[in-house]
């Protein structure tokens, strides 16, 4: 029951409205990717597949449960590449040779589940949204955090931090860039896992490998990027 409450409630959260189009009007698909999760040894595995409207316009997942069940997810929009918000170095790491899904090492078996990351096109400029897909032998899970450009997973003994930047950061200057600090995502597990930014992590990270100035966007500062160390420079006022 839980289950199915959590799922209706990140539906409404993504976005997904009731259709009121006749079955003739509905879009057709065609199948981009398919993926098999295995969640433990004493389960069959799932199958996820990505899949493409025919007039190009959104991208969904469906997956589908050992019992036979089919469960579509519909992400905004549709979903964006993992290129677009996962940094290279990290998306390197994927242990699915996919485009649309992410399975990170340090999410292997998390709580019990199998975890991948999504990523929404949201149709704005920026980096794509970021969504935690949970599948285990009887759950469906899916929790959203907004924008955010994925850089680092870390694994705690509290459970998973996932950190990246909402927006990225540009330019303004020799050795001057916007202050756009990096948010720090909590994924913790148990029985009821959660995913919410986390300030006290976030606060931690930016003065350890950025500069601090507060959780968001500024234009009242700036960051002189050259030196050993990022460091903050008052704007003047206009």
């Amino acid at each position: 029951m839980k289950s199915a409450k959590r799922l209706a409630y990140a539906w409404a959260a993504l976005g997904v409205l009731a259709s009121s189009a006749s079955w003739a009007d509905a879009p057709r698909w065609r199948t981009l990717e398919t993926l098999s999760l295995p969640i433990d040894a004493t389960h069959p595995p799932n199958v996820l597949t990505v899949e493409r409207s025919d007039d190009d316009a959104r991208v969904r997942v469906t997956v589908k449960r050992p019992s036979g069940e089919t469960i579509p997810e519909f992400f905004g929009t549709g979903l964006a590449r993992l290129s677009q918000g996962v940094a290279a170095e990290l998306l390197a790491t994927n242990r699915l040779r996919s485009g649309y899904a992410f399975a990170a090492p340090k999410l292997d078996r998390f709580a019990g589940r199998r975890v991948l990351i999504l990523l929404g096109d949201s149709g704005e400029p920026g980096p794509p949204t970021l969504h935690v897909l949970m599948v285990g032998p009887t759950t469906f899970e899916t929790y959203g955090a907004g924008p955010l450009y994925l850089t680092k997973i870390v694994r705690s003994r509290l459970g998973v931090e996932l950190i990246g930047r909402p927006p990225l950061s540009e330019v303004v200057g020799r050795c001057r860039s916007t202050y756009d600090p990096y948010a720090v995502l909590a994924f913790v597990g148990g029985k009821d896992p959660s995913l919410a930014y986390a300030p006290a992590l976030s606060r931690a990270y930016n003065r350890a490998n950025y500069v601090w100035a507060g959780p968001k966007f500024r234009t009242d500062v700036t960051v002189v990027t050259c030196g050993v160390r990022a460091r903050l420079l008052k704007e003047p006022a206009a």
